[in-house]
């Protein structure tokens, strides 16, 4: 499983499910490696559900979703994302997955922390082995 300074991956119990926790100040490499794991995700699947848990979440290094994998992995996920849940969301990323929402064959939903629980339920799968926020 992934586990970088900003970046970890979260146990989901199911191999079409996967879930992150990112950090503040996100580095490129770390979203690299991400998206590298989405990708292997998309390659053995149909389709995937995927979580992101944002702890003061703050991207400070943009030219990392310009990487090659990164992109790669945004062009892939319409078709391969079905239901996308995001915890703790800053409000304006969270006011766009619900405008996106209706446009895009990606189920996606915003939760807040408090909401984690019904953010697992939405991707179908329970944390396993998550250490605390």
């Amino acid at each position: 499983m992934l586990n970088t300074p900003t970046v970890q991956e979260l146990g989901t119990g199911r191999a079409d499910v996967l879930a992150f926790r990112l950090g503040p100040d996100v580095e490129s490499d770390d979203m690299e490696a991400m998206a590298g794991v989405v990708n292997r995700a998309f390659d053995h699947h149909a389709a995937i559900n995927l979580l992101l848990v944002l702890d003061d979440f703050e991207l400070t290094d943009i030219p990392a979703a310009l990487s090659p994998e990164v992109a790669r992995s945004m062009a892939r996920a319409p078709a391969k994302v079905e239901r996308y849940a995001v915890i703790g969301a800053p409000a304006v990323a969270a006011a766009m997955i619900k405008a996106m929402d209706p446009i895009t064959p990606t189920e996606a939903r915003p939760f807040d922390p408090e909401e984690a629980a019904a953010a697992w339920a939405f991707v179908g799968a329970e944390p396993s082995g998550v250490p605390p926020a």
